[in-house]
């Protein structure tokens, strides 16, 4: 049987690939380099199936022959970057754990990105070379040779394998001189694949820059993302009518009831605190002699002026999202001059909108709703920040404009109310950083959410809910919904037995149920640290067509809607837009759409892949000038100590989350300068034994850049670079007092030290007791007590348990790529030699 779908690759092990097949509402897991047939992630490839308990057999007889080959001692991996990334309940199931329900194995590649290319380095050897033989020993010949034939390119993706470059395209001094080339960043391709061969050969598109200019690091992301940041060309710009806005053609729309006038209506532009966007605006109006209102959202009408499949609308299909970088950089979706001139809801400009108007009493009960285009001229523009200080203080305004917003605010806090008692709100934790006017940071906080975003965020929703309603009773086989699967069953089960043991309980019966128990945790650092962890069990959100799934899998979870879409930001989503065509369609009762069923699902898929790729963009973009904070926009390689707070505890390493930098890191204890270290599965406890005297950056730790499970078997082989992360610092003997994030590296360790003391046989009892509700760290107390009673200085030994604090360095170096940030524990009992 041959099935479909988008092909992803295990970040942790390239030698596990899965593909999500729609048919079966499941992964299909495909075992080794062979199996996955040269095929890449996000490729859309056919698959086969074949039997799980034949996958499964052969995969163990692999590894049983690397241990014959090993002399029967196991291959023991070093735990790499992405090793680190990955915490408790997150990231892909681990096969050996939970068998997988379906195996395959790749027989062609339907799709791939067009004009792909990689950002990278160029090596003039292989990096890695563990087998002899075939291709391998032409390499070697060639290598050994003074002129080598070929050259490698090393995506910074470590997804994406080796490419073999041919020598002519090696840049000017790179055979004489290819350490000088170390700190350069390239783009590179894929050209060809032979079956028979262990790499991909390609070209040198361009070199992008060295790597510690923050704009060349932005290029090379959004090159590994497949992001096209070239700007919209002018015959693509000629397309746009100029004039549509034109006084004859408004009021020709308007006689020919196109749209409803409501230029005298009082609208409110709202814009986002980042990336500027002006693409909604809100209205309220009372109904006299009644108590009830005309609230109305008013969303930049952007399909008006740009006609279906023309050039300029396959360019944005092709974008699919706008991608906000920086304040700085961004790539839109729709040509900036088209925004600026005609959508852009400005204040004083007459401009097309798409109207939902709902008739709705004080409480939000809705009575009737209203679908139709308008034509709107904005009274002013405000920030969330600006609709805050109204809500703050509701006497200081006493003009129409605030009246609206403070009856807004009430409508949209009852909506919210109404939504609670069904609804799932939690969202991850966003980083807020500012920068300085040299492209380098200059702040990280975590963003704090205003009481105001809810005046929008509501009334986006009912509008959502109420256009999925409508287009797909319409067009039930055509209509693009927007759904989100249950979360993964047996991960939030087991997290619900984790928090448990720990004295915590949650609720997952239903989306609203595990919300409201999530807040009745009053402490906010047990709060954030739950709801990260619920959040590692939720499932990705996609856009779907109508047609293509089964009615039960249209189901929205986190909003607990039947129908669910997504209507209110076409500027910055090209799925809104074709949602917007839809709703016109159906206002007009036409009974066909011009697209079919399986364009609509083809076009969904593609908005998905583009949303995650800007997801993983902005992901990066966030790490990398992280990395220049934390190491003071230095370019260099620096240390701070941090407090963390432990999320979970395993043999030979335990997860931390660093509040307020938005870093969730396991942490190895094979890096750590210990004598050893004993986990105690009944305690859930880790028995830390330190080397006195020796920081933790002291201890020389290596990181190895990328591997592969498959290495000795199949196509790929890893890329085992290392380095060591080395910092000598003079320890001195001082009290054990709370680190002050302004020291420098050096005193921030000295001061970790910990003064021996007697230990007695009390403190013995309450440092093993069991965790409950009493959690002290949890409970508020100060971060350094509850790691000083983990601690016994006379024998260098510290216990890591769930929820408790615990001191780590953090590591910063953004002059590689990708940048890094290490989080290590900090070793309590530095002290003077």
């Amino acid at each position: 049987m041959l099935v479909s779908g988008l092909l992803r690759v295990n970040k942790r092990n390239r030698s596990d690939a899965y593909v999500f097949c729609e048919d079966f509402n499941a992964d299909i897991y495909i075992c080794g380099s062979r199996d996955r047939n040269r095929a890449l992630e996000g490729d859309h490839v056919a698959i086969k199936l074949i039997e799980v308990d034949q996958v499964m057999l052969e995969k163990h007889e692999k590894e049983e022959a690397k241990l014959a080959r090993n002399n029967g001692h196991p291959v023991v991996r070093k735990p790499d970057e992405e090793d680190e990334k990955e915490i408790i309940f997150g990231g892909e199931e681990d096969v050996d754990l939970v068998t997988p329900k379906f195996c395959g194995v790749v027989v062609a590649i339907l799709d791939r990105a067009q004009k792909q290319v990689f950002s990278g380095t160029l090596g003039l050897t292989r990096p890695s070379n563990k087998r002899k033989g075939g291709d391998d020993q032409q390499h070697q010949q060639q290598r050994d040779s003074s002129v080598p034939r070929i050259i490698w390119f090393k995506p910074t993706d470590k997804r994406v394998p080796l490419i073999a470059i041919p020598v002519e395209q090696a840049p000017p001094g790179f055979i004489e001189n290819s350490e000088s080339f170390e700190n350069k960043l390239f783009l590179g391709s894929i050209k060809r694949w032979p079956i028979t061969s262990l790499h991909p050969f390609g070209v040198l598109e361009s070199e992008l820059g060295v790597v510690e200019d923050t704009r060349v690091q932005l290029r090379a992301i959004l090159a590994d993302n497949n992001v096209n940041s070239l700007p919209y060309n002018e015959s693509m710009l000629r397309s746009i009518p100029t004039n549509m806005l034109s006084a004859e053609m408004i009021e020709r729309e308007i006689a020919s009831k196109e749209r409803r006038d409501m230029r005298t209506t009082r609208c409110i532009t709202i814009v986002d605190d980042h990336g500027g966007f002006l693409e909604n605006a809100l209205s309220i109006t009372p109904v006299p002699n009644t108590n009830t209102f005309e609230v109305g959202i008013h969303v930049s009408d952007i399909t008006a002026f740009i006609s279906p499949e023309s050039v300029l609308d396959k360019e944005a299909r092709s974008r699919g999202v706008d991608v906000y970088h920086t304040i700085f950089e961004k790539v839109p979706l729709w040509p900036e001059f088209l925004k600026e001139e005609y959508t852009n809801l400005v204040q004083g400009k007459d401009r097309f909108t798409f109207s939902i108007i709902w008739t709705m009493n004080g409480s939000g009960e809705v009575m009737d709703t209203w679908f139709g285009k308008t034509v709107i001229n904005s009274d002013a523009i405000m920030t969330l920040r600006d609709l805050q200080n109204i809500i703050d203080d509701p006497d200081n305004g006493q003009d129409d404009l605030s009246t609206d917003i403070l009856s807004l605010y009430s409508i949209s806090r009852s909506l919210h109310k109404s939504r609670y008692e069904r609804a799932l709100f939690i969202k991850p934790p966003q980083l807020d950083i500012r920068f300085k006017n040299d492209h380098y940071p200059s702040s990280i906080t975590t963003k704090v959410h205003l009481k105001s975003e809810c005046i929008l965020d509501e009334l986006q929703i009912l509008a959502n809910t109420q256009v999925a309603q409508k287009i797909s009773s319409h067009f039930p086989d055509h209509a693009l919904l927007r759904s989100q699967s249950p979360p993964n069953e047996r991960k939030l089960r087991e997290l619900t037995q984790y928090l448990d043991s720990l004295g915590y309980t949650i609720h997952p019966e239903t989306p609203s149920s595990l919300q409201k128990s999530i807040d009745t945790i009053q402490n906010p650092e047990a709060r954030a640290v739950i709801v990260t962890l619920v959040m590692k069990c939720m499932s990705q959100e996609k856009y779907f067509c109508t047609g293509a799934f089964d009615i039960n899998r249209y189901h929205h979870y986190a909003n607990n809607a039947p129908l669910y879409t997504h209507f209110c930001c076409p500027t910055k989503r090209y799925a809104d837009a074709i949602v917007h065509r839809q709703l016109e369609a159906a206002i007009k009762s036409e009974t066909m759409f011009f697209m079919e069923p399986e364009i609509v699902q083809k076009t969904a898929q593609h908005c998905n892949v583009k949303t995650r790729a800007a997801e993983n963009a902005n992901e990066q973009t966030q790490h990398m000038f992280s990395s220049y904070y934390l190491a003071n926009n230095s370019g260099t390689s620096t240390n701070r100590i941090q407090d963390a707070i432990v999320v979970g505890v395993q043999e030979n390493a335990f997860d931390v989350i660093v509040p307020g930098l938005g870093l969730e890191r396991r942490i190895h204890t094979i890096n750590l300068p210990l004598k050893s270290d004993t986990y105690s599965l009944s305690e859930n406890v880790l028995h830390l034994i330190w080397v006195q005297g020796e920081a933790t950056v002291d201890a020389g730790v290596e990181t190895a850049i990328s591997t592969d499970d498959d290495e000795d078997d199949d196509y790929d082989d890893s890329i085992m670079d290392t380095y060591s992360v080395r910092d000598d610092i003079d320890s001195q003997e001082d009290d054990g007092v709370l680190v002050d994030i302004g020291d420098s590296s050096d005193e921030q360790i000295k001061r970790l030290s910990i003064k021996s003391s007697s230990t007695t046989a009390l403190d013995e009892m309450k440092k093993n007791r069991r965790r409950s509700t009493s959690i002290r760290a949890i409970q508020g107390e100060d971060a350094w007590i509850t790691q000083k009673e983990c601690t016994f200085p006379n024998e260098c030994r510290q216990l890591i348990r769930p929820f408790d604090f615990v001191k780590v360095v953090v590591t910063a170096d953004p002059i590689r790529s990708p940048p890094l940030i290490r989080v290590l524990a900090a070793n309590p009992f530095v002290m003077k030699q």
